[in-house]
């Protein structure tokens, strides 16, 4: 990157070249007020399309957390995929808005109002929660939700995605991953990818094979079930995290099951 000799603590990449560091789009830039104290502000070094990129590495390399807030949408205005993948009901703030996405997020506070996050398509959602335009489940909708920024994208990395509708196929493969689309009866033997994504949930033995193929830095992402739990797949290995994530939008009728989910380190 230009100028970045320029910025604070430099040297903290250097000694960390496998970290993926977090960036908070300067549009929505919020932080805790002690996170913004004396010599703690934007760089005054740098050009302003700098400063927020700058602020975001400045911030991660003095030990502070960055994190999403599901109900505030940012992104630059190169960012694909578009605020269309993400915004919902549940949106409170978005930037950068265009007066056509500002009706957008008020019609999605009008009563009966779908929006399928794939196709784009308004009210096409039947009362099962499939998209009549691309197919599309609730699930589908979640798991594009979650997965559209993910930092992972765009890496050049693989994903294998089990039993999911072909727009997310196609949503996830667009300038993002080199998409491997299967069934759970057609598992590949073997593989690295950085994202593994399944549509409903697997079998104990299914999800032990796939994370035997999970690469370093990658996640794997299926539907809660009782049989599989991300705790069991991570045992004891000390390179795997495990949890579980809940959005819930009305707007894109997204499935109320929540998402488990591990990663391996890098």
């Amino acid at each position: 990157m230009p100028r970045f000799a320029d910025f604070r603590n430099s040297d903290f990449a250097a000694k960390n070249p496998k970290r993926p560091f977090r960036h908070v789009q300067g549009g929505l830039f919020i932080l805790r007020r002690d996170a913004a104290g004396p010599g703690k502000a934007f760089s005054t070094d740098l050009p302003q399309d700098y400063t927020d990129v700058e602020f975001s590495y400045y911030l991660e390399s003095t030990g502070a957390t960055l994190t999403a807030i599901p109900e505030i949408a940012a992104l630059t205005v190169k960012t694909n995929p578009g605020l269309g993948a993400v915004l919902d009901d549940t949106t409170v703030a978005a930037h950068p808005l265009s007066l056509e996405s500002v009706h957008a997020l008020d019609r999605m506070q009008l009563a009966g109002v779908t929006r399928c996050n794939l196709c784009q398509s308004w009210d096409r959602i039947s009362p099962h929660g499939q998209c009549r335009s691309c197919e599309s489940t609730g699930m589908d909708r979640k798991l594009w939700q979650i997965l559209a920024h993910d930092w992972r994208a765009h890496r050049g990395g693989s994903a294998l995605l089990v039993d999911v509708v072909g727009s997310l196929s196609t949503a996830l493969g667009a300038q993002m991953f080199g998409v491997t689309m299967t069934t759970w009866a057609d598992l590949p033997a073997q593989g690295a990818f950085a994202l593994i994504c399944a549509g409903t949930s697997p079998t104990p033995r299914d999800a032990a094979h796939l994370r035997e193929m999970l690469a370093p830095g990658g996640l794997m992402i299926w539907p809660e079930s009782a049989e599989t739990r991300p705790a069991t797949l991570v045992g004891l290995d000390p390179a795997l995290r495990g949890g579980m994530s809940q959005r819930l939008s009305r707007v894109l009728m997204t499935d109320p099951v929540r998402l488990s989910w591990i990663t391996r380190d890098l």
